[in-house]
């Protein structure tokens, strides 16, 4: 909590501006039952469905108005609840209070978290966790009747905050040939056992069916964004070698968090994998690591070893673009899986004598703790934190998008071309760039120049709404600077 304190004060970011402060739905108390009918953006290709983290921001806006602070302090006690799961889970596994005290630890303080905290729309990723992680440390006791329904509440809360939530009675499963060498059953588990896996089996087999009636499981990945998901342009062989490069990604993160961004897409990651990139290799060699690791594990009879493995292999699965998810790579992604990693981490710390393990903690811990404060503070402010993050990533081509917006709707025409321009650069094939540049040169009257960008854009995608809106003011200016008719 101390950590993100400063995060009070920041503002809406991104996606949070649609989902916890325009959404039409949010103000009106009649409409909030369409968080049970449709998609968590409505107009979203990818159709996701969190009926209960839209559910959280209509309360919370019904409660506390446009204020952005109430919204970052839930997600900061999240995050807290959340690490605070991990070391007793940790614990649970383990029997060893020095490991949940390292895991809670680095969970709390690890950069990588900053997105799934700083930035509202990351309450998913905490909510699912935590229902998540609070799961399986109430499995690692014995079944009454009220952990049962609280074991089932947990399965609730993940499966109606994101769609990482459709694993965890994988996972449940997993724990249990563990969980039967760790706790001794009460006499009466059976009964109560039978009823836990009939409402979550139920549960999970009627949410598969909902979901279809509501929102079919079938989208087509080739209307997703070009610049957040530039797989959909990758060829087979693109597509089986990128998400080993983005495995890589994810790895250097969790080892070495120096170097983060909000946005990864076009032209960060692009459709065609560069064959002499570093994280193909890393991502490679850490796929083999992962199964060698599991194999001497079972040979080994190493069953908390394997049973976290396995959670964090198949947490991350769902996201690793094996199959196309709606963005190619993001931080706020590895929220759940780094939980089961970092639980590894303390483990092999462990295994250090005392004092080394102390020392070796506080410097870890302090390094992130810092890394992540200056790395959370810059989400407090939209145009800083859109400039920063560029400079940082210079190829990220909708970061433009979003920073050339904020500028044309202050009327800073000027660098907003100047932003555009830059972007085309890095990425010439980018429809939304032409949009915006043609949206600058209405403003600044140079009315031949933009009917070439829109054109050109048209070429780009010609299936945009949004590119109409651009013509029609285009329109509406070529029509007030037409001389007006003298009488005759």
């Amino acid at each position: 909590m101390l950590l993100y304190a400063h995060t009070l004060g920041g503002t809406w970011i991104y996606d949070d501006l649609f989902h916890a402060r325009d959404d039409p739905r949010l103000a009106d108390v009649r409409l909030w039952g369409q968080y049970l009918t449709d998609s968590y953006m409505p107009s979203g290709v990818d159709r996701l469905w969190r009926p209960l983290v839209s559910l959280s921001y209509a309360v919370q806006w019904k409660l506390t108005g446009d204020r952005a602070w109430p919204f970052h302090a839930v997600n900061i006690l999240l995050h807290a609840g959340a690490s605070a799961l991990v070391a007793e889970l940790a614990r649970r596994l383990t029997g060893k209070r020095s490991v949940a005290l390292v895991a809670g630890l680095f969970f709390a303080a690890h950069p990588l978290h900053v997105e799934g905290v700083a930035y509202i729309v990351g309450r998913a990723e905490s909510a699912c966790a935590v229902g998540s992680l609070g799961a399986l440390v109430l499995l690692m006791r014995p079944l009454t009747v009220r952990r049962v329904m609280a074991v089932y509440a947990c399965f609730l809360v993940a499966l109606l905050s994101k769609e990482q939530g459709l694993l965890l009675p994988a996972m449940m499963l997993a724990l249990w040939p563990l969980r039967r060498r760790l706790i001794e059953p009460m006499l009466s588990e059976a009964s109560t056992r039978r009823g836990l896996v009939l409402i979550v089996l139920f549960t999970l087999a009627g949410y598969i069916v909902y979901r279809e009636h509501i929102l079919p499981w079938y989208w087509d990945a080739s209307l997703l964004d070009y610049a957040t998901q530039p797989m959909t342009h990758s060829g087979l062989r693109d597509r089986v070698l990128i998400p080993f490069a983005l495995l890589g990604r994810a790895v250097a993160l969790l080892v070495l968090p120096l170097k983060l961004s909000p946005e990864y897409g076009l032209a960060v990651i692009t459709a065609r994998q560069d064959l002499a990139d570093i994280y193909l290799y890393l991502g490679i060699l850490s796929s083999i690591a992962v199964l060698g690791g599991a194999w001497i594990a079972y040979r080994r009879r190493a069953w908390t070893m394997l049973f976290l493995l396995f959670c964090a292999a198949l947490t991350y699965f769902m996201v690793a673009n094996v199959k196309l998810i709606g963005v190619v790579f993001a931080e706020r992604l590895l929220y759940l899986p780094s939980a089961f990693v970092l639980i590894l981490l303390a483990m092999a710390l462990s295994r250090l004598p005392r004092r080394a393990m102390a020392v070796v903690v506080a410097v870890i811990v302090m390094g992130w703790s810092v890394r992540t404060v200056t790395y959370a503070a810059r989400w407090n402010d939209l145009m800083t934190f859109y400039a920063r993050s560029i400079e940082d990533s210079p190829r990220a081509a909708r970061l433009r998008v979003l920073l050339a917006r904020q500028l044309i709707d202050r009327g800073e025409l000027a660098p907003a071309r100047r932003i555009i321009e830059e972007g085309l650069t890095v990425a010439p094939d980018y429809w939304k760039l032409w949009s915006l540049a043609a949206r600058v040169a209405i403003e600044q009257g140079r009315l031949s120049d933009a009917q070439s960008y829109i054109d050109r854009a048209w070429t780009l995608n010609p299936q945009i709404l949004e590119l109409l809106a651009v013509e029609e003011r285009l329109q509406a200016r070529r029509a007030a600077t037409r001389p007006a008719t003298q009488p005759g």
